[in-house]
């Protein structure tokens, strides 16, 4: 879920057109919606930035010219471009691209100061970002980290082959090929460590983290996923 105003970041760059092009005033306006995927872990409360990703839905670009720098102006000219992509009233517009009423005249006022100090003849480009954060928590699908955990069994024969039947669970200490139940049978995470899955599934009860190494076990969710609310498990 979203927990925070979304972050508005405008960065423009301008170019004066030789003569050659022309004393026409070309303008680019590009929006893009970005995400970022918070992990929230439920006992220490620490969150931490998994990864992030564009959202196309709300990816477009508008190319206009203008005659003025007034700012009224070419604020009329963005909005009448944006109503090509969705026609509907100018409020919920606004809505639709996560920015505020206030949005449009900013990029009208930075194109207006950005024509003035380069006279006619020019070519301006603007990209509007806009960054939403995601919280994912851990204690929303347990059962996918019992189907993780249980993924990863090793058989003894592959604990054998492996050399590793005398090494020590560094949950528990014991010998992995201690036995014990199929609690005490390993199992090997995405990141390579293994563990009991025993020790495992407790240690999970607590922390989102591998126990040896301290990577997140679930990384970041595509937009199909989070409708569901599934989780992608890393590589």
């Amino acid at each position: 879920m979203d927990r925070s105003p979304p972050l508005l970041e405008l960065h423009t760059t301008t170019k004066k057109l030789p003569p050659s092009e022309g004393m026409e005033n070309k303008v680019t306006v590009v929006f893009e919606t970005v995400i970022d995927y918070i992990h929230n872990d439920s006992v220490t409360g620490n969150q931490t930035l998994i990864g992030s990703s564009p959202d196309h839905s709300l990816f477009f670009a508008i190319n206009f010219s203008t005659a003025s720098t007034c700012p009224s102006h070419i604020s009329d000219l963005i909005i009448r471009c944006l109503l090509n992509y969705y026609p509907s009233t100018i409020k919920s517009l606004t809505m639709r691209i996560g920015g505020n009423a206030w949005t449009w005249g900013r990029l009208a006022c930075r194109i207006a100061s950005a024509g003035l100090r380069l006279g006619f003849g020019y070519e301006i480009n603007l990209l509007l970002t806009t960054t939403h954060q995601r919280i994912l928590s851990v204690g929303s699908s347990p059962s996918l980290l019992r189907k993780l955990v249980f993924k990863g069994r090793i058989d003894v024969e592959e604990l054998e082959i492996l050399k590793m039947g005398k090494e020590p669970c560094s949950i528990c200490l014991e010998d992995l090929s201690c036995g014990g139940g199929p609690g005490g049978v390993p199992s090997r995470m995405p990141c390579s460590h293994v563990f009991h899955i025993r020790c495992l599934l407790k240690w999970f009860s607590r922390k989102s983290t591998c126990p040896m190494c301290r990577r997140l076990v679930l990384s970041h969710m595509t937009k199909k996923q989070h409708r569901e609310g599934q989780y992608e498990v890393f590589n």
